[in-house]
């Protein structure tokens, strides 16, 4: 009776030390779109920003229609989203026309900017 007692109690002790095989684990993300920063002197500006994805994924997304930052830079449609899911993080930010007025005047009619990431096997 005592050798059963042993032998269950081995058993039990043996499946509990195995390594957890099949467990998923736990993907955490992090993203942020930002459509610019402007960083002049003392000038320190963040234009639409998402802010940091939640660790656990989902989506963010902000627009403007119109941002100034007198004497350096005025857009006009700006856009960022981040998204995370499945492994893979999307972020895009963009704006339709910038002028850039700190050395002279730059235009530039469409800027965009796509940043994919994916973790995990690529087979």
């Amino acid at each position: 009776m005592k050798s059963r007692y042993w032998i269950a109690l081995a058993l039990t002790v043996f499946f509990l030390a195995l390594p957890k095989y099949g467990q998923a684990q736990a993907t955490t993300y992090r993203s942020e779109a930002v459509v610019a920063e402007v960083r002049a002197l003392f000038v320190n500006v963040v234009l639409s920003d998402t802010g940091p994805l939640p660790s656990s994924g989902g989506s963010l997304s902000t627009s403007l229609l119109n941002a100034t930052v007198p004497g350096l830079v005025g857009l006009h449609l700006l856009n960022a989203d981040t998204q995370g899911a499945n492994s893979r993080t999307d972020s895009q930010a963009s704006v339709a026309l910038a002028t850039i007025t700190a050395a002279g005047m730059v235009r530039a009619p469409a800027a965009g900017s796509n940043s994919p990431a994916h973790c995990g096997d690529l087979a």
